[in-house]
């Protein structure tokens, strides 16, 4: 991988390979390349030897499981899916647009995208009813989840790690339960029992709950 994306800093010497070490700190997630915009910045190195590994790295959805995103970048992701603005998204007078609801048409509209689009936009439902602690949204983000949850493990790009991120993701993003009006619990779903045929490939780690009943 080196030698494809940085030739030049890859030399065979007298003494082994000299080459550079950030890219063992990016597999290990112990350092996250800064996203500048130059030529040897390391995301655009990458998205010129395989297109499309920038729209990952950019996506709002890294910052959505840390916890960094307000209620207007949610909105301001959402709205950035241009083919499904009309949609997801309601104008009661001119100029201004407002977050529709999340209704039957909006799932139905989501349920025809692919890929990272698709990953995209149930993560943004999930963390907007995170934002706004709506528990109405909650439901229905968690029922689009899981929805679609097959057809998100089948994106390429996921093939070899999408467990660790759905479990991510379930930490992240729990159902909560009302044991009372004034209690809550939140509830780790685990996504093996939606996907017992490929659960085999990520084994549950260690302090995960998972309740298969």
């Amino acid at each position: 991988m080196e030698r494809r994306l940085e030739p030049d800093k890859v030399k065979a010497g007298p003494d082994g390979v000299f080459r550079p070490r950030k890219w063992d700190k990016y597999k290990a997630g112990k350092s996250v390349p800064i996203d500048r915009d130059d030529d040897d910045n390391s995301v655009n190195l990458a998205e010129a030897a395989a297109a499309g590994t920038a729209r990952w790295f950019r996506s709002p959805i890294w910052n959505a499981l840390e916890g960094k995103l307000t209620r207007g970048d949610v909105e301001a992701a959402l709205w950035a899916h241009e083919l499904l603005r009309p949609i997801l998204f309601e104008q009661h007078w001119a100029p201004a647009w407002e977050l529709a609801e999340l209704d039957d048409i909006a799932v139905a509209a989501i349920g025809r995208i692919d890929g990272l689009d698709l990953l995209e936009l149930t993560l943004l439902y999930l963390e907007l009813s995170q934002t706004i602690n709506s528990h109405d949204l909650r439901i229905k983000a968690i029922d689009l989840y899981f929805g679609n949850l097959r057809r998100i493990s089948e994106i390429p790009a996921l093939d070899t790690n999408f467990g660790h991120l759905f479990d991510a993701i379930g930490n992240r993003y729990r159902q909560w339960l009302f044991v009372r009006s004034t209690r809550k619990l939140d509830v780790f779903f685990p996504w093996r029992s939606e996907l017992p045929d490929k659960a085999h490939l990520f084994p549950s780690a260690p302090g995960i709950l998972d309740w298969t009943e």
